[in-house]
C-alpha cells in the first residue's frame, strides 16, 4: 500500500534463540505501542500493512556471511539414504497469546498476519538430493481488508521445528525477527474500545 497523509511507519526488532535442539515453542515479542494506544484517551492505531522478515545476523546457518540471509534449508541432512529431513516455522502478529502456534490459522480471532513455511530436504542417494521449499504468506490486507484498529501492544509469535535432520548447526543458534507496520492514528468510540479490549484478552 502507497504511504498516504498521515500514515507513519514503525520499526522494530527482536531476537530469538533457538533450543539445543534447533527448534522453539511458542515465543512472542512485544512490540510496544503504548505512545500511539491509550484507552483512557480512546487513542488507537488503525494497522495497514505488516512485514516480518526472519535474519541471520551471526551466520548460524554457515552459509550467509555477506548477507545475512535465514537459510533454513542450510545444513539440513537426512540421517539415512533414501531419506528426508525438514524445517518449518510460522510466524504470526496478533494481539492474543494463544498458548500454542498450533492453534493459530487464517480464521482465529485478532490474527493480523500469518506466514508459515516449510523446508525439505530428500537424500536419494549417497551425494545426491533434492530440496522443496513451500511458503504461504496471510499478510494483513488479507485478513483485514479493511484494516486493524489496535488498542494495545502487538505480539509477534514465532514457532519453529526439525525433524530427522543430523546436522547441528541450528543448535542453540540465534535468529533476528525484523518488523515494519505501516499505520495511522485514530480515535476509537467507546463502544469499539470495549470489543477491541475483550478481543486482545490473552487466551
Amino acid at each position: 500500500m502507497a504511504k498516504r497523509s498521515g500514515d507513519f511507519i514503525l520499526r522494530d526488532r527482536m531476537q530469538i534463540t533457538l533450543n539445543a535442539a534447533g527448534e522453539t515453542d511458542t515465543l512472542y515479542g512485544r512490540l510496544d505501542l503504548s505512545d500511539f494506544t491509550n484507552a483512557i484517551d480512546k487513542k488507537g492505531l488503525a494497522v495497514k500493512e505488516l512485514y516480518i522478515q526472519v535474519r541471520d545476523p551471526m551466520n548460524v546457518s554457515l552459509t550467509s556471511t555477506n548477507t545475512g540471509i535465514w537459510n533454513p534449508a542450510a545444513g539440513l541432512h537426512a540421517v539415512a539414504t533414501p531419506g528426508a529431513a525438514s524445517i518449518e516455522y510460522k510466524l504470526v502478529a496478533t494481539t492474543r497469546a494463544y498458548e500454542s502456534l498450533r492453534d493459530v490459522g487464517i480464521g482465529s480471532p485478532d490474527v493480523l498476519y500469518c506466514k508459515e513455511a516449510l523446508y525439505t530436504f530428500g537424500s536419494v542417494a549417497a551425494g545426491s538430493g533434492w530440496v522443496n521449499v513451500e511458503v504461504r504468506e496471510f499478510p494483513t490486507r488479507d485478513l483485514h481488508p479493511e484494516g486493524y484498529t489496535l488498542v494495545s501492544d502487538l505480539l509477534i509469535g514465532i514457532a519453529i521445528d526439525e525433524h530427522t535432520s543430523s546436522d547441528e548447526r541450528w543448535f542453540d543458534g540465534v535468529i533476528e525477527l525484523d518488523i515494519m507496520m505501516i499505520a495511522e492514528s485514530v480515535s476509537v468510540t467507546q463502544k469499539m474500545l470495549t470489543n477491541l479490549l475483550t478481543q486482545a484478552q490473552d487466551v
